[in-house]
């Protein structure tokens, strides 16, 4: 079939929206008539015959949702077609708004545009108006029509006509909140000295001095600018409940002050809390030293001082410091985790006076001992040494373990190693594989593969390899044999 198109003669009055006729107020026809002109592409008409119409109302132009559609089976003349919308389904929309209407053809897209409904169709809307009787009534009024009341609370001074009000209408206790139209404010202004609270003489008197006492000042009715900013005042103690906030509103503390306590008391350089006996004190500065110190004052007990160069020190003479305990029994003690950074150059290092004494410098490594291992080492790592100086020149050496005092001290590059005993495997540098228990085992080794058990054994072996001595200075003078047991 060719495109088919609606076609509206202008010269129609309906054209194309008309109500049917109302015959009584009572029984509304809620349907709408509608008459148009179907024509295919060439704008003739279609064949005679009955097309499938679909008519949707929308309160858009284009786009939106329809909020009403039915479809008909239309007769169709000459290409004249007419129809009564609503016939099919109940037009129950309230027609307080501009609405258009939109035609579809069978199954083919809607028509554009789409149609604006006229005036007459809002017809509906108006003769709702024909009895309102049982209507609730709203905005200032109360009840149903037709005889609804006056709101309570809604009549305002605007409401009332100047004048209006007469003495009928108010209620023999009223009393008026101001009496400058009453009898009594016409007479003669009052005249003579004044008393009680005020001075002076009528009809000016001004408020005494010292008449204004704490009774008759309503409660937190005094604001900061009644404050003068110029006078100082003695306050001796503030008595509350609560708290006191000093260029803040908000309190953390009973005082809380949010800028800087400035000291100007002679002879104590800082800010004095404490008992009216003035044993503690708390101040900043102590002569040419920039010193914090929290202490008693008289002597200098239990002080916290924060240096010139930022360090913090707790001095307790002669007693201990707890954290987590009220009764240290050592100069620290501390009842939970001590927590360090993995040690880099600067950080994680616990030392023995100047010198690292624990640390886990590089990777996977540990050493304990004053000066055992070092802080440049490089390499995989997975070394472990422990006791004075152990692992101490290691560079790149991996997977050695020491244990004892200077065990593989010289050792920089030399891997697999173990050494247990006092200086075992000394000089070794680069050998790898060894094995040393003993004092001074393998002592001057930096061969590889060797196995020394016992006190000085291979103690001067140097460059030979794969030797296993076991016992008491086993094989201590070979050298560079090889093979050896």
């Amino acid at each position: 079939m060719n495109q088919i198109y609606i076609k509206k003669f202008v010269f129609f009055i309906m054209l194309g929206l008309l109500l049917t006729s109302l015959t009584t107020y009572s029984q509304i026809p809620k349907t709408i008539s509608y008459q148009g002109v179907l024509t295919d592409t060439s704008n003739n008409p279609v064949p005679d015959g009955n097309y499938n119409l679909t008519f949707r109302l929308y309160d858009v132009e284009t786009g939106g949702t329809a909020l009403w559609a039915e479809g008909q089976l239309v007769a169709v003349d000459k290409g004249i077609f007419n129809v009564n919308l609503g016939t099919v389904n109940t037009l129950n929309l309230p027609f307080d708004k501009p609405y258009w209407l939109g035609i579809s053809v069978a199954l083919n897209p809607e028509l554009t545009p789409r149609i604006k409904l006229t005036s007459s169709s809002y017809s509906f809307r108006s003769l709702k108006t024909d009895s309102i009787d049982g209507i609730q009534a709203g905005g200032d009024l109360r009840g149903t029509y037709p005889n609804p009341s006056i709101a309570n609370n809604v009549i305002t001074s605007e409401n009332i006509l100047d004048g209006a009000i007469q003495r009928v209408d108010v209620a023999n206790d009223f009393k008026a909140p101001y009496a400058d139209t009453a009898d009594a404010a016409r007479t003669s202004a009052p005249s003579g000295s004044a008393g009680g609270d005020l001075t002076g003489t009528y009809p000016n008197p001004s408020i005494a001095n010292n008449a204004v006492t704490s009774a008759k000042i309503l409660d937190s009715s005094i604001t900061g600018s009644d404050i003068s900013s110029t006078t100082a005042m003695n306050i001796t103690s503030l008595t509350t409940t609560g708290s006191v906030g000093i260029g803040t509103s908000v309190h953390r503390a009973t005082l809380t002050v949010n800028d800087t306590i400035d000291n100007v008391f002679p002879g104590v350089p800082g800010i004095m809390l404490g008992n009216p006996a003035g044993t503690t004190a708390i101040w900043q500065g102590k002569d040419a030293s920039n010193y914090i110190e929290i202490s008693w004052i008289n002597p200098y007990f239990g002080r916290v001082i924060v240096g010139a160069n930022k360090p913090l020190v707790l001095q307790e003479l002669g007693g201990n410091v707890g954290i987590g305990t009220t009764t240290p029994n050592e100069q620290l003690e501390i009842t939970g985790n001590f927590r360090l950074p993995a040690s880099t150059a600067s950080v994680g290092v616990i030392k023995s006076g100047g010198n690292r004494f624990i640390h886990n410098f590089g990777t996977d490594n540990f050493f304990a001992g004053v000066d055992a291992g070092n802080l440049t080492l490089g390499g995989p790592g997975g070394n472990t040494g422990v006791g004075v100086n152990s692992l101490s020149s290691i560079v790149t050496g991996e997977a050695n373990t020491a244990h004892g005092a200077r065990s593989l001290l010289s050792n920089t590059n030399g891997s697999n190693n173990v050494a247990i005993g006092y200086q075992t495997l000394y000089s070794n540098a680069t050998g790898n594989y060894n094995t040393a228990i003993g004092s001074t085992a393998l002592y001057s080794n930096w061969g590889s593969g060797n196995t020394a058990t016992g006190y000085m054994a291979l103690y001067s072996n140097t460059s030979g390899y794969y030797n296993t001595a076991t016992g008491g200075s086993a094989l201590f003078s070979n050298t560079t044999g090889n093979f050896n047991t």
